[in-house]
């Protein structure tokens, strides 16, 4: 069944916004997961590390901005391509689009790893901490799989509302998955629901032993100055 050619424009219309969408979806992401290490873990090695890869993904973010208002020349050559005008390579501009998310999704997977082992607590509470940020993991994996489905895409034959079905799932399902990731360290309270394992070797609960906060001890010195952690 061929759709309309009206339904076809505004279909075509409605996705060129993923350029802009997506990019600032997935930004707004990372930018919210390096605030989140800025204030948990306030010693100068992470600030410095948070605000280089902050500077970076916003200038990535700049950029596909930049590319996608001027990926065909006219614009409205997206949705009408019979009209005189150039486009872009599509396989180049998603090569330059994820591969650069890809890379910023490993960094930020790998900054808290260090520090949260270096903290004095019990090592199956590390464990957890560990476990939690490493989430971003099915994120970095999810962004492999869309550039795997939109170079697929720009290789594929004319029927757009057909070919687009894969990459268009995959670019919904990996901002979700990355701001459950995000979020997941604040989920602590719906952890404490869950039964704790026998003997207590792993357990999800808060210590009750004088407060229901766990205090991690020094992270470092800086200046004369102590940074603690605390996990809520």
């Amino acid at each position: 069944m061929l759709v309309p050619a009206d339904q076809l424009v505004v279909y075509m219309k409605t996705l060129s916004s993923g350029g802009f969408l997506y990019t600032a979806c997935i930004t707004c992401v990372k930018l919210s997961i390096l605030a989140f290490y800025k204030r948990l873990f306030p010693v100068k090695p992470m600030v410095l590390a948070v605000n280089i890869v902050g500077a970076v993904i916003i200038l990535w973010c700049l950029g596909v901005f930049i590319t996608s208002a001027v990926v065909c020349v006219p614009f409205r050559k997206l949705w009408e391509p019979t009209i005189p005008g150039t486009c872009i390579d599509l396989a180049k501009f998603y090569y330059g689009l994820q591969i650069p998310s890809i890379l910023t999704d490993a960094i930020i997977l790998v900054m808290p790893l260090r520090v949260v082992w270096n903290l004095k607590m019990p090592r199956a509470q590390r464990v957890m901490l560990t476990a939690i940020f490493m989430l971003g993991v099915l994120t970095l994996i999810f962004d492999i799989i869309r550039l795997i489905a939109l170079i697929e895409l720009s290789r594929s034959g004319a029927d757009i509302t057909y070919n687009q079905v894969n990459s268009s799932v995959w670019t919904c399902i990996e901002p979700c998955v990355g701001i459950t990731a995000a979020c997941m360290s604040n989920m602590r309270p719906l952890f404490n629901l869950l039964p704790s394992f026998p003997n207590g070797k792993l357990s999800f609960r808060s210590s009750k032993s004088g407060t229901n906060e766990e205090k991690a001890k020094t992270l470092g010195k800086n200046q004369n100055s102590e940074s603690v952690v605390e996990i809520e």
